[in-house]
């Protein structure tokens, strides 16, 4: 019996019946692996394809709205009232708000595992308690925010009015909700409105005010109830208003006049059928255009979904004007399958490989059952994916494309062993039984180091964490169907597939096996013997690697990035507008910016290729801003890259009066924010807007520092008012004030009544002669009397600037300052480490705010702190695990030494390659820790054999070292195969993926060199140490200092050396 059968008896006797049951079964193998195959089938046709995983959103947004109240009112009396009641309830981990011109919003996001149902009704009571909001702001709205994967969008434009362009807009909307789509909004669709525009000398002739308008015009905006008839004929009286119009408004009666005439709308209004002035219009290439963005909830699919969107864009389009333009963009969808095809010819190409790697090392019959295990093992992952929620995307694609030699590592363990057992003479069945047996349990302990390790990656949070955490359980979906085929399926197989009558070897398996001995016992049992020999060296030679590895990082020769990115294929125009710049200018500036990108695409695209789909403009006069999303073809099928577009785009750009900051800024399609981000808080608004704009000064110098902008930007002028003591007189209040400024500048929304196709908002407001502050001077207000009077006699005015934004973070006002890196000389670390040692200390001791980093680096730091706990519990875990394996306490210790030389080999890996250190890299160490221990664990197994048969230290450790060549060369060659397509994977959108590639195959191709070197040369210095120590305490059988120099405690047989 060995070893671990005597530390394991009990679990050894079961494992090997369950195993006996199977392998002498005539077809139990063959029924389990058709059930498998079914089960994956199964799964893999109910799968979802997506991008990337469906992100867990754990977030309930308080918005309220004040119409025509500044930010900073929205601030002072809506958010700083809020705020206090909802920040410190059961689960809430953060706290981000915005005040904005006329509304504000509260973002609380929760802590995983919250019931989220629960958590928004616990918001809306705590807002439901707050008592002293404005009376004039509207009812606060409470909303759990819901998962929606964008999938793609619909543009249309065309020489079209606007009403028959929102006309097709709800058409096609109300086509694709038919055909199962879950969600499609508007972009650039404006809302009906019915305005009537009121002369204030005609309200102060007929003393009336807005209420009264109100007053007289709801009643006939809805049909009313008006009781029932009983009798011999049953029926509903109904009062039915009639159809909104222009005309029907203009008849409605307000009152009647002394003189018996009927005052109606018509006789003091204005009234116009208009839209909603405060949406931003869209154009596409320069005609007017709205955009329908489709979304899936998160029971679709991603490419299901975009299916139904195409055929029902080719079968609409046809019913629909030939000047209407149809474009489908905007589609990751559409990447989908491309990115996912990628991986599969990476992943069959890398199949390739190990298939050729098992024919050569294994016997043909074990490499053909070895193989088999492959798509059996895949195939049930999937399904074990589909039960546990998992998606088909990027990242678990990957995983599976890493995890194609882990899927046979342990079949090649089980399967070289029974190939030994047989040669030894056993029968099919007594190898298959004994073979699988003996290796339960280190493989057992080996799949469940490599969960381990995996596993810390839970634990990383935010978006990163999200996004990643497809790879652990993937991980553990591959473990758990490989080790049910390998212990299951492979050995029924092998019982009945292995020769009953031994036949002599084909000349290839005969030449290769001749050729491999004789490697083994003359050249690597030579450099074996050697290496334990002088292991003191060995070990030597192995720490200056990883010193020199160390050294890279420290020198700066190999950088970090946190989270690379796809090449972006859309990038974003922005400009914004001095306050008060007329709506004609903006469009004028506009169009010269279009102008600009149709310029840069003319001079770059060579004749034969388009570099735009389209483009997707919106103009918000309201906000001065303009911003123009261009769409490029995909990166694949273009010669120009992204960067070089943009760049030139950026340098066409004109310095246009009116216009107080342009840009361009690609689109970045990862978690981690902007390269810099520095957010400043602690004091008044105008303050850290001053610490902001000096900080962007200094940034400005940088050089390869682009899109330098902060998110306190200036709105229009602000007037304020005081009251006067003659106002004060009249009865006047400035709430009072406010209600009738407010009516005269943004109006009164009287109803907005839901029809058929849409809403429409009646809006009652004064006409105003004149513009800007003349018309606020100009304005007559009434007071509690009914006595009209000009309102500057009863206030008088101040000026000042005012935000159009103000964000705050955990209750207190902020501004981050935010830029873009874009020049390879240079990183966003760099710059940060530059402002903290150099700028950021003197810049917040002179305007007295503190800062802290967004973006990148905070993600870095948050995603750091997590993976430092991950590695330890991970860590922790394998000890135990090993610790158990082998009943020892110092096994594990000689195991797990071999991690940090991977880890130097991921490193020299990166450097050789030219790659930069990611969070992925980072994330791919950890698993790379669990495949690493895999081999040690094998070796140590077949070592405490040897120990058993009574060999001495020095004997086991060489013996073992040859006897797990084979096996510990087969499964990392079939790890590395797996993986080595991908290293020269030129498609751009594959790059992010590569460096845990580097990871993978350079960590364990110089662990693999060295494990069978350093294992036993670890084993030996514990045997000096062990043999020191007993000298030195003077135990019983202890070595004489002159044994102990001569190392003779390495030729006795050392049955316990490791418990």
């Amino acid at each position: 019996m060995t070893m671990e059968a005597e530390k394991h008896p009990v679990a050894k006797k079961r494992i090997k019946g369950v195993l006996a049951a199977f392998v002498q079964h005539r077809n139990a193998a063959n029924l389990l692996m058709l059930l498998l195959v079914m089960f994956g089938l199964w799964g893999a046709t109910k799968l979802q394809k997506q991008l990337f995983p469906t992100l867990d959103i754990r977030q309930v947004v308080v918005s309220v709205v004040w119409t025509g109240a500044s930010a900073q009112d929205i601030e002072k009396n809506i958010l700083q009232v809020i705020e206090p009641s909802v920040r410190f309830l059961d689960g809430v981990t953060q706290m981000s708000s915005t005040a904005r011109e006329g509304s504000g919003s509260i973002m609380l996001s929760f802590v995983r595992n919250t019931d989220m149902q629960a958590a928004e009704d616990s918001v809306k009571a705590a807002v439901d308690a707050v008592q002293n909001l404005p009376t004039s702001a509207e009812t606060p709205e409470v909303t759990q925010l819901k998962f929606f994967d964008p999938v793609a969008s619909i543009g249309i434009s065309g020489p079209f009015p606007e009403q028959t362009l929102r006309r097709f807009a709800r058409e096609i909307r109300d086509g694709l909700l038919d055909v199962g789509l879950d969600k499609v909004s508007f972009e650039g669709y404006r809302e009906r409105e019915i305005t009537i525009t009121v002369d204030d000398a005609k309200l102060r002739q007929f003393d009336l005010t807005l209420d009264d308008l109100s007053r007289a015009l709801r009643p006939g905006l809805f049909d009313r109830p008006s009781g029932s008839l009983d009798g011999a004929l049953q029926a509903q009286i109904r009062a039915v208003a009639k159809e909104l119009s222009v005309a029907q408004i203009a008849q409605t009666s307000i009152k009647s006049l002394a003189s018996g005439e009927n005052l109606t709308f018509g006789d003091v209004a204005t009234i116009s059928d208009t839209f909603d002035r405060d949406t931003s219009l869209g154009f596409m290439r320069g005609e007017p255009a709205i955009s329908l963005s489709v979304a899936r909830a998160i029971t679709s699919d991603t490419v299901e979904s975009f299916n139904k969107i195409m055929a029902y864009v080719e079968k609409v389009r046809p019913t629909l004007p030939a000047s209407l333009n149809i474009q489908v963009f905007d589609a990751p969808a559409e990447l989908v399958n491309d990115r996912l095809a990628l991986l599969v010819k990476n992943g069959l190409t890398g199949m390739v490989l190990v298939l050729v790697i098992l024919f050569i090392f294994l016997e043909m019959r074990i490499a053909i059952w070895v193989a088999v295990g492959i798509p059996v093992s895949i195939l049930a992952t999937l399904g074990v994916m589909y039960l546990t929620g998992q998606s088909l995307n990027m990242i678990s694609m990957f995983a599976l494309l890493m995890t194609l030699g882990i899927i046979v590592d342990d079949a090649i363990v089980v399967g070289e062993h029974v190939a030994t057992r047989y040669a030894m003479g056993d029968s099919r069945q007594q190898a298959a039984i004994t073979g699988a047996g003996r290796m339960a349990i280190p493989v057992i302990a080996a799949s469940l180091t490599t969960m381990a390790a995996f596993g810390p990656i839970l634990l990383v949070g935010d978006v990163v964490g999200q996004i990643m955490a497809a790879l652990p359980l993937v991980v553990v979906a591959v473990l758990i169907a490989s080790g049910i085929e390998c212990f299951f399926i492979l050995p029924g197989h092998l019982s009945h597939s292995l020769p009953a009558q031994r036949k002599p070897p084909s000349r290839f398996r005969e030449g290769f096996d001749r050729g491999f001995a004789y490697f083994r016992e003359n050249i690597f049992g030579v450099i074996s013997a050697l290496s334990y020999r002088w292991r003191y060296a060995t070990v030597a030679i192995a720490l200056a690697v990883t010193l020199l590895g160390g050294a890279l990082l420290a020198s700066g020769k190999l950088g970090f990035e946190f989270f690379p990115t796809a090449e972006g294929e859309q990038f974003n125009v922005y400009a914004s507008f001095q306050p008060g710049t007329p709506d004609g200018q903006m469009a004028v500036i506009f169009r010269q910016i279009e102008e600009v990108i149709n310029e840069a695409e003319a001079e770059l695209a060579p004749d034969d290729e388009n570099l735009v789909v389209t483009t997707y403009a919106d103009l918000d006069s309201a906000n001065n801003r303009a911003s123009i999303d261009v769409y490029l073809t995909p990166s694949e099928t273009r010669t120009v890259r992204t960067s070089a577009i943009t760049q030139a785009v950026r340098d066409r750009l004109p310095n246009i009066a009116g216009v107080e900051n342009i840009g361009v800024r690609e689109a970045q399609t990862g978690p981690g924010g902007r390269a810099i981000e520095v957010e400043f808080s602690g004091a008044e608004t105008e303050i850290l807007k001053q610490a902001s704009e000096k900080l962007q000064s200094i940034l400005g110098g940088f050089a390869g520092v682009t899109s330098i902008s902060d998110t306190l930007q200036y709105g229009d002028p602000e007037l304020t008012m005081e009251l006067t003591p003659h106002g004060t007189a009249l009865g006047f209040t400035l709430e009072m004030l406010g209600v009738q400024i407010r009516d005269a500048f943004e109006g009164r929304v009287v109803e907005t009544l839901a029809t058929a196709d849409e809403e429409i908002t009646v809006r009652l407001q004064h006409h105003l002669r004149s513009t800007g502050s003349s018309a606020l001077r100009e304005l007559w207000v009434r007071s509690a009397q009914g006595a009209f009077v000009p309102l500057t006699s009863v206030v008088t005015f101040d000026e000042r600037r005012s935000f159009s934004r103000i964000l705050r973070e955990e209750g207190k006002s902020t501004v981050t300052v935010r830029a873009d890196v874009e020049d390879d000389s240079v990183t966003g670390a760099d710059v940060i480490a530059r402002l903290e040692s150099d700028y950021l200390p003197e810049l917040t001791a002179q305007f007295g705010v503190v800062y802290k980093l967004g973006g990148t680096a905070a993600e870095t730091n948050e995603a750091f702190a997590d993976l430092q706990i991950g590695a330890f519990v991970a860590l922790g875990v394998m000890y135990i695990i090993i610790a158990w394996t082998f009943a020892s306490y110092a096994a594990p210790l000689a195991v797990m030494l071999i991690i940090p030389f991977g880890i130097v080999g991921a490193i020299w890996g990166h450097y050789w390659l030219g790659y930069d250190l990611t969070m992925i890299s980072l994330m791919g160490l950890l698993g790379l820790a669990g495949i690493l221990v895999n081999d040690s664990i094998v070796l140590i197994s077949r070592l405490n054999e040897r120990l058993e048969m009574g060999q001495s230290l020095r004997a086991a450790s060489n013996g073992a070292a040859k006897d797990r060549l084979r096996a510990v060369l087969l499964t990392s060659l079939t790890t590395i195969g797996g993986l080595v397509p991908l290293l020269f994977e030129k498609s751009l959108q594959a790059q992010f993926l590569i460096p845990m590639a580097v990871t993978k195959i350079f960590g364990l191709g110089l662990a693999t060199a060295l494990v069978l070197f350093l294992v036993p040369a670890f084993l030996a210095i514990g045997a000096d140490i062990g043999a020191f120590l007993r000298w030195v305490f003077m135990t019983p059988n202890a070595s004489s200092f002159r044994q102990l120099l001569a190392g003779e405690h390495h030729e006795k047989p050392i049955e316990k050396y490791l418990n």
